[in-house]
């Protein structure tokens, strides 16, 4: 064989195969992708929705009645936790007031900044079972609400406290007058995060006659859209993640 017909069966073969390359290229970007696959995470601890109301189960994908789609538990520590961080302000270890003593101690002492983190994705998932479509199911509307709104102020005020263990602060212009354990350096997309986090809290007097007798304004978390979607992305939240998220009930 000549080489003139070698040099032609080559660029032949080349041809074919980058046709059928393409072809085959072409097919696989029009077929839709597989969904990710949702590994299941552990059945979370039944407390504090009552058993004689609804019980807990395996996660069901398509759940029909007598169960049901439901937020996951929120646990009674983590309640009493936010809770806690909306009392007035106390000196002499008041009834029901929050001693600035225990405050200040915890402006001091050693903290990670994957503790913080930790809290705030806490703080963070309360807030999205609360707003699950199913919430009604399992607590009434007034205590929904109110502990929607104990949530952003506690998340604003795990903030402040953060603010006082960074070097430079969140926000250098508001200072650091109560703390000397500045020692945290954030990374640049812990810092992000943060002045995110510092940024959606805002001064508001939303429910703040429940609070008791205290000033009439609180710095509460209100993200904008774009903020809220980059919090729930970076703290790896992912609203539909089963038993996380949302849990499988079954109607007593």
């Amino acid at each position: 064989m000549n080489k003139p017909k070698i040099i032609l069966i080559v660029c032949l073969l080349l041809i074919t195969g980058g046709v059928f390359s393409w072809s085959l290229m072409n097919k696989l970007s029009q077929e839709p992708l597989s969904p990710p696959h949702k590994a299941n995470l552990p059945l979370p601890s039944q407390p504090p929705v009552s058993p004689d109301q609804a019980l807990l189960v395996d996660y069901q994908a398509t759940p029909q009645e007598p169960y049901f789609h439901g937020p996951c538990p929120i646990t009674s520590s983590l309640q009493e936790d936010i809770r806690q961080r909306n009392l007035p302000l106390g000196f002499n270890n008041e009834k029901d007031k929050r001693q600035w003593q225990i405050l200040s101690q915890s402006l001091e002492a050693p903290c990670s900044l994957e503790t913080f983190k930790k809290r705030l994705k806490d703080f963070v998932l309360v807030l999205v079972k609360l707003q699950h479509p199913q919430n009604h199911r399992l607590m009434g509307n007034s205590e929904r609400g109110d502990l929607m709104a104990y949530t952003r102020v506690a998340i604003c005020d795990e903030i402040a406290i953060l603010h006082h263990h960074l070097k430079g602060g969140i926000d250098p212009a508001i200072g650091q007058d109560y703390s000397e354990n500045t020692t945290l350096t954030p990374s640049k997309q812990e810092r992000v995060l943060f002045e995110v986090f510092y940024r959606s809290c805002h001064l508001t007097t939303a429910n703040a006659f429940r609070f008791g007798s205290v000033l009439f304004t609180r710095a509460a978390f209100y993200p904008e859209k774009q903020d809220w979607n980059l919090i729930l992305k970076t703290l790896d939240i992912d609203p539909q993640r089963p038993n996380e998220a949302v849990c499988t009930y079954k109607n007593r």
